[in-house]
């Protein structure tokens, strides 16, 4: 299928959306690298529509947006007869497939002798995943020349809980653009009136309502402690209802989506990321990149953004735990600051993502050939 007049590597990435989320930013920021490269033409094709990361990509204007689908067949089957006719016409090198839903999508593919080289990025996956999930990821593998896991912790998982190969997976982590920080300042207020805060999507998995327990219990010792919640998501309203059970809605702000939250960052004593469930975390390695202390569950990929930090971590769903360790952090809050200043240039190198399209760059080089 892979029409070889083509000298540059045609990469096509296969997204549902350009919606802003921790899988849409990683794969526009590197694709976005990687189209600056002499020997990649990069496309994306969001199938089921646009979204604000497709300004971002048309101002930088080497990356070929596809149009969505029209909604009028939007049908699996549909979907996937779209996708051939489009990909026979294009002549993709490499087709990169992103979330779920792509995957589902891209199994509908021809896969004739000639195909293109399929790559699929996983960023979450766990032994609570459904069990249709799992099987349907281990049946389509076969389908896939390899899998890109978002942490070592991914990798982990998709070898116990949908028995892949782990020859067949390579980690390249999320990214960072840190370059936006340079011109940022950590400037905490004072520690008797401590801003404790979190970025994240409100869902339950989140663990937000985890925070809100602990920070009720902090402010008993913190009478003026903030807490700053910069999101959104279906869980507003359940968790406006608990701070204002728990007496302390006066003190926790709701900040809503924010396109560039890094100004409040910079502000936070204490940044708390209370998953239950988690990849990675994007939000977490950005508030170490800034020098902000933090507090995080031991799930997942976090540990192995903390290394060898298990000081700050805290089990999961576990609210009296985590208001204990807040609460020495911000008694030894001189030493933290020590401390987290020592993961900004460990942080800031290992996430990088000029460090990491790279990375991905030479995997694309490996798979063609």
């Amino acid at each position: 299928m892979p029409n070889h007049r083509y000298r540059k590597i045609r990469i096509l990435h296969l997204i549902p959306t350009l919606q802003i989320g921790g899988a849409e930013l990683d794969m526009v920021r590197k694709a976005l690298i990687l189209s600056t490269y002499d020997d990649f033409e990069i496309f994306i094709l969001p199938f089921q529509g646009l979204g604000p990361l497709n300004e971002l990509i048309n101002s930088k204007a080497r990356i070929k947006v596809i149009p969505p689908f029209k909604r009028g067949n939007s049908g699996m089957l549909a979907t996937g007869l779209r996708l051939n006719k489009l990909v026979n016409k294009l002549c993709p090198n490499i087709i990169h497939l992103h979330m779920f839903r792509s995957e589902l999508v891209g199994v509908l593919l021809n896969l004739s002798d000639d195909k293109p080289v399929i790559v699929y990025t996983i960023q979450h996956i766990t032994a609570d995943e459904p069990f249709w999930k799992r099987i349907f990821i281990r049946l389509t593998a076969k389908y896939k020349d390899k899998f890109i896991a978002s942490s070592q912790a991914v990798k982990q998982s998709l070898v116990e809980c949908a028995k892949l190969e782990e020859e067949k997976i390579e980690v390249i982590y999320n990214s960072v653009d840190f370059s936006k920080f340079d011109h940022l300042k950590y400037s905490p207020p004072d520690n008797d009136e401590p801003v404790i805060g979190t970025i994240t999507r409100l869902h339950p998995d989140k663990g937000v309502q985890y925070l809100i327990k602990a920070f009720s219990k902090v402010t008993e010792k913190f009478p003026q402690a903030q807490c700053w919640i910069i999101g959104d998501g279906k869980e507003k309203v359940n968790l406006r209802a608990l701070a204002k059970r728990l007496g302390v809605e006066k003190q926790i702000k709701f900040w809503g989506w924010i396109k560039e939250p890094h100004h409040l960052l910079a502000r936070m004593n204490l940044f708390v990321f209370p998953s239950v469930t988690e990849a990675l975390g994007i939000a977490l390695i950005e508030a170490l990149g800034i020098g902000v202390p933090a507090v995080a569950s031991n799930v997942g990929g976090i540990p192995e953004i903390l290394e060898n930090k298990t000081d700050w971590l805290v089990p999961p769903r576990q609210a009296y735990l985590l208001a204990d360790k807040i609460l020495e952090i911000l008694f030894n809050y001189s030493q933290a600051r020590k401390e987290a200043s020592l993961f900004i240039p460990l942080v800031r190198e290992k996430f990088d993502v000029k460090r990491l399209a790279v990375k991905q760059a030479e995997l694309y080089r490996l798979l063609v050939g």
